[in-house]
């Protein structure tokens, strides 16, 4: 173990993105917990217990004990449409669930924190750096988080951990074409993405002279990567070459 783990910014605006999403769900109402979300049969509650449960899922894989943990999802899976994906939250109360997520959360933190950025830790079918991993928790918060702030009647503010979203949608490009039975046109260096930040700033992801480039702002490039717009809502984003074109609605930040 090195200090570089603990310091790094990452896991702080992972907590602070968590920090946010706590916030807006800490006094609800039992009734307000079972709002409906956006999300098909899924209320308040259940978004905040399927953010618990992965992260318990991620501590275990940062901790060496991901291959028996997901060997135990595979076969929840196989067997039939599993609780954690049906129904996340079961009968606990909402009080239940931010308690647990509390938990979960705070455990995951301090996994974080105790390994070095670039180790490999198994996530789904791959490994991917913990450092990696710690961005995808954070597009995980904020995206479940979307969701619980439309159900709630609340307007989210958009803030600078939003290029963490931008940058693991543009890294997920090559994997969201092959999930959409799509070929890469061109390698993705050849791609850049250049949006415009909440605050004002150019964000750069790729090759400043890449003759394919997605352009427009950041909050539409991260809720389009979370398929939480729909493209033709977003009327900044505009590609230009064939990479591009075939990618933007390809958009895809998580598995």
């Amino acid at each position: 173990m090195t200090s570089a783990a603990m310091d790094s910014p990452i896991v702080d605006d992972l907590a602070a993105e968590q920090a946010v999403l706590d916030e807006l769900v800490s006094d609800l109402s039992e009734q307000q917990w079972a709002t409906p979300t956006p999300a098909a049969g899924w209320k308040v509650h259940d978004q905040i217990a399927h953010l618990a449960f992965f992260d318990d899922v991620a501590t275990a894989s940062l901790t060496g004990q991901g291959d028996a943990r997901f060997a135990e999802l595979y076969a929840a899976i196989s067997a039939g449409e599993p609780d954690f994906i049906r129904s996340p939250a079961g009968d606990r109360s909402g009080c239940e669930v931010l308690a647990w997520w509390r938990k979960a959360r705070a455990a995951q933190e301090s996994a974080f924190r105790r390994i070095e950025p670039t180790s490999q830790v198994l996530w789904g079918p791959n490994k991917m750096a913990a450092q990696s991993l710690c961005t995808a928790r954070l597009m995980e918060t904020w995206t479940h988080g979307l969701d619980c702030f439309m159900a709630l009647g609340v307007a989210p503010m958009d803030n600078d951990r939003l290029r963490h979203v931008c940058h693991i949608t543009y890294q997920a490009i090559p994997n969201a074409l092959t999930q959409a039975g799509l070929s890469m046109p061109a390698p993705i260096d050849e791609l850049v993405v250049e949006v415009v930040s909440p605050g004002g700033e150019l964000w750069r992801f790729g090759r400043e002279d890449a003759p394919n480039r997605i352009e427009g702002t950041a909050a539409e490039f991260a809720r389009v990567g979370v398929r939480r717009m729909r493209l033709e809502d977003a009327a900044s984003l505009q590609p230009t070459g064939p990479l591009a074109q075939v990618a933007l609605p390809s958009l895809k930040a998580y598995l």
